[in-house]
């Protein structure tokens, strides 16, 4: 029995350039750009290729980042301000569906709720999902910024 490589900073960016050394190694991120089925995630390839080129992968970090915005855009609406205060008390009132899916941040702790996918690289260097593990909370003992 060999043992299975194992990875949570993998990226298509960089599996799609190693003529296939990196098949079969697991990873666990947020997003995958081409393991995604759905709207959002199409919309979001085609923005983000035609502004940046159309050979460009977006990173599970590229991703992340597209979604705080969106996120705090949410907040800011919500709140009716960009104070701060205003959007730190508003953002755990509001949600996004963004290219991994649902994200949302958590009242208690202002941690984001995000996507959990294993996906196994294949041949190509592109991913293929394994398991979807829908959003997951993340664990933080003793963090509760309520008071």
């Amino acid at each position: 029995m060999e043992p299975q490589l194992i990875s949570t900073i993998l990226h298509e960016n960089w599996t799609t350039k190693t003529n296939g050394a990196a098949e079969g190694v697991l990873a666990n991120a947020s997003y995958f750009a081409s393991a995604i089925d759905s709207p959002q995630n199409k919309k979001f390839l085609s923005d983000y290729r035609a502004r940046f080129g159309e050979d460009i992968i977006p990173t599970t970090f590229a991703e992340s980042q597209y979604d705080s915005v969106w996120l705090y855009a949410k907040a800011v609406e919500k709140a009716g301000s960009a104070d701060k205060d205003a959007v730190r008390d508003a953002i755990s009132e509001v949600e996004f569906v963004g290219p991994q899916g649902r994200i949302n941040v958590i009242a208690n702790n202002q941690h984001a709720r995000t996507n959990s996918i294993i996906g196994r690289v294949n041949k190509a260097g592109l991913i293929d999902i394994v398991k979807e593990f829908g959003q997951v909370d993340p664990d933080i003992p003793n963090c509760d910024l309520t008071g």
